[in-house]
């Protein structure tokens, strides 16, 4: 008797789990079905507005397409896995005194926080003002991305590498995860 009452109990916890885990993933978005871009729409949502960010991302896409004749989606994605942080800095409080902890993001664990890391470092280089007409923050976005294309592109020569504000806040990243290699330690002290 005992025993039926905990798988009945069971089976009520994993229906409310899968009930959860819907809602934990992001949906795709409807132009290229994929789950970074749709993260990417939610990021630049101003007021809950979607189709606005959509229009800008895709009016963006075309431009890429323009300029390069490649599939603009496939562009965008290089970018991400070219600008994604494998290590993140935190900040502990031992004994009064700040510590910058670096700790590595394990990209099955850790990838929405990689990936939400580089969609603020995007959004913020563009200096997101709203505007009525969103053709200028998708102009704005679209040079951005030319930029990081050049800037992350080895394979382009004679063109001076224009180092980005995204490109910046990565080195500056980096930086302070090697001067902070000291305090490595703390992270697993609490």
């Amino acid at each position: 008797m005992k025993t039926e009452k905990k798988k009945k109990i069971n089976k009520k916890i994993l229906n409310m789990l899968k009930r959860e885990n819907k809602y934990l993933f992001s949906l795709e978005d409807p132009k290229y079905n994929s789950r970074l871009l749709n993260k990417f729409i939610n990021k630049i949502i101003k007021n809950g507005k979607k189709t606005k960010a959509l229009k800008i991302i895709f009016f963006m896409f075309k431009l890429l397409k323009r300029k390069y004749y490649k599939n603009p989606f496939k562009l965008f994605k290089s970018i991400l896995f070219k600008l994604q942080p494998f290590m993140d800095i935190k900040v502990y409080t031992i004994a009064g005194k700040p510590f910058y902890i670096p700790y590595m993001l394990h990209l099955k664990n850790n990838e929405r926080t990689s990936f939400n890391l580089m969609y603020t470092w995007i959004k913020n280089s563009i200096n997101y003002v709203i505007t009525k007409n969103y053709y200028q923050f998708s102009i704005k976005l679209f040079y951005e991305i030319n930029n990081l294309l050049i800037y992350f592109n080895d394979h382009i020569k004679n063109i001076n590498k224009i180092e980005t504000y995204t490109t910046k806040i990565k080195k500056n990243l980096q930086k302070m995860i090697l001067e902070n290699k000291k305090n490595m330690h703390f992270r697993w002290k609490k």
